[in-house]
């Protein structure tokens, strides 16, 4: 069976990053692949340095740019968790 991979959307917050923290324990056994989202490229770094796979994401720019940017960064991605501010 391949392992999933699971996207964090908002993985610097408060809620995804303590996901993250959670889940790279799966991640560096293999069991999950784990991509963290973000949308602060100064933010990115950080993220990989944990350990994680990163991708920029930022779903404002879908209002200039379109839909197409996003579901490319969608690519591969079979669970995701979205955690945004109301």
């Amino acid at each position: 069976m391949p392992k999933p991979t699971a996207l964090i959307l908002g993985a610097s917050g408060k809620i995804g990053s303590y996901l993250l923290q959670a889940l790279l324990p799966d991640h560096r056994a293999g069991r999950l692949k784990l991509v963290a989202g973000f949308r602060r490229p100064e933010v990115g770094e950080a993220l990989r340095e944990q350990g994680a796979n990163v991708r920029l994401i930022d779903l404002d720019r879908a209002e200039i740019e379109g839909l197409a940017p996003l579901v490319a960064s969608l690519d591969g991605v079979d669970r995701v968790f979205l955690a945004i501010p109301v």
